[in-house]
C-alpha cells in the first residue's frame, strides 16, 4: 500500500484513490478523472473546440513525437508527400528501423520538415 501524488490536484493520496488499468495506477486519482471527463463530455455536447494541447512556447520545447500530435494524418501526408496509410505505418512505429534506409521509419528529414512547419505557423 503506497501513497502516488495527483497531477491533477496536486494530493498526494493512497493508491485506492486512482484506477488501474494494465496492471498500472492511473495518473489522475478517481475525483479528478470524473471531473476531467465530465468536462470533456460537456464541451463536446456544447460543440467547443478542446483547447491546444500546448502553447506555442511548450510546443517548441517538446520532443517531436508530441509535436506530431497536432498534426492530423491528412496534414502529415501533405507535408511529407506520402499516402495517408504510408504515415500511419510511419507513425505507429516511429523508431523501428526501416530495412531498406537502415533509418527510423519517422526519418529525420519527416522530423525536419514538422518541426519547420511548427515554427512557421508560431
Amino acid at each position: 500500500m503506497g501513497v502516488k501524488h495527483c497531477l491533477h490536484c496536486d494530493r498526494d493520496l493512497p493508491d485506492e484513490a486512482y484506477y488501474v488499468s494494465k496492471g498500472h495506477l492511473s495518473h489522475y486519482c478517481r475525483e479528478c478523472t470524473k471531473e476531467i471527463h465530465m468536462i470533456r463530455y460537456h464541451r463536446k455536447r456544447r460543440g467547443e473546440e478542446p483547447p491546444p494541447l500546448y502553447t506555442a512556447d511548450e510546443l517548441l520545447c517538446r520532443p517531436i513525437e508530441h509535436v506530431l500530435e497536432v498534426f492530423t494524418y491528412r496534414q502529415l501526408s501533405e507535408l511529407w508527400g506520402v499516402s495517408e496509410p504510408e504515415v500511419q505505418r510511419i507513425m505507429s512505429r516511429p523508431w523501428e528501423l526501416n530495412f531498406r534506409t537502415g533509418e527510423p521509419n519517422l526519418s529525420y528529414e519527416y522530423r525536419r520538415k514538422a518541426r519547420e512547419r511548427v515554427e512557421s505557423t508560431l
